[in-house]
C-alpha cells in the first residue's frame, strides 16, 4: 500500500482516532439496548465491532490524504510519539470532555435568551 495511507493509519492510531471509533461504535451499542430492550448485543460478536471501526478509519483516511502532506503526517507521527505529545493526547481528552460540557451549558444558555427574546417581542 501507499507509503502516505499506511502513515495515515498509523497517525490515526497514534492520535486516538481509533480508540474513540471503538468508543463511539460502543455507544451507539448502549443506545441500541436502551432504545430496543430485545436487542441482544451478543448477535453483535468482536469481529463485526472491528469490521465497523475498520470502515469508520477506512472513510476519514481519504479526508487526511485531501488535507495534509505526507511530510505533514509524519511531522504529527514525530509529534505525538514525543513526550509533549503523549502529554497533548492525554490532556486533549480531559479537555474535549470539559468543552463539550461547557459548549452544551453554552447551547441552552442561548436557547432560553432566544426563546425569552421570542415571547418579549410576541407579547409586544
Amino acid at each position: 500500500m501507499d507509503e502516505k495511507l499506511e502513515n495515515i493509519k498509523r497517525l490515526l492510531d497514534i492520535n486516538g482516532y481509533s480508540k474513540s471509533a471503538e468508543n463511539t461504535v460502543n455507544q451507539v451499542l448502549t443506545v441500541i439496548k436502551n432504545l430496543k430492550p430485545e436487542f441482544d448485543e451478543t448477535s453483535v460478536d468482536v469481529e463485526n465491532l472491528k469490521e465497523i471501526v475498520e470502515d469508520l478509519k477506512n472513510r476519514i483516511i481519504p479526508i487526511y490524504e485531501n488535507h495534509l502532506t505526507n511530510e505533514e503526517i509524519l511531522g504529527f507521527i514525530d509529534f505525538y510519539e514525543s513526550d509533549l505529545g503523549k502529554s497533548y493526547l492525554t490532556k486533549m481528552g480531559k479537555i474535549t470532555m470539559e468543552t463539550m460540557e461547557l459548549g452544551e451549558k453554552f447551547g441552552e444558555i442561548i436557547f432560553n435568551k432566544i426563546m425569552k427574546i421570542d415571547q418579549s417581542s410576541s407579547s409586544s
